[in-house]
């Protein structure tokens, strides 16, 4: 993925639209996309900067990480114990059940498995109609 660019590179497109170029003419002008001129306009309207969002980074972790000392004693008590145990432990325990539907084929837990059934209709055999009198 491409890095965003940063705000000196990003400055002379807006003022190019605030004294009065179009949005597709100041990204043609600055070999920019017109899609990235406009939203860097509107952020500079809506939020008064330019600077790029925070990229990446982990999201999910402060989900868990409540729960660290319980797992860890788990793990100091079973040291073998595998993720799928400790995830089923943990759905137990607090209720966190996330960690199942990561593995899940399906993107919504309690939605039909859309693979499995496009698996299913590929290897059921039609039977030929039944001839009659043979």
């Amino acid at each position: 993925m491409a890095k965003a660019l940063a705000v000196d590179l990003r400055r002379p497109v807006v003022d190019a639209v605030e004294a009065g170029a179009s949005c597709r003419q100041a990204a043609a002008r600055f070999g920019v996309g017109v899609s990235s001129a406009v939203r860097w306009v509107t952020r500079t309207r809506t939020l008064g900067d330019l600077e790029p969002d925070k990229r990446g980074g982990n999201h999910r972790s402060h989900r868990i990480d409540e729960h660290r000392e319980l797992i860890f004693g788990w793990i100091a008590e079973e040291p073998d114990l595998t993720l799928a145990e400790v995830a089923e432990r943990l759905a137990q325990a607090v209720g966190y059940g996330s960690a199942r539907y990561r593995s899940s084929r399906s993107k919504y837990p309690g939605s039909p498995d859309i693979r499995a059934s496009l698996t299913d209709q590929r290897h059921r055999i039609s039977k030929p109609p039944e001839t009659q009198g043979s």
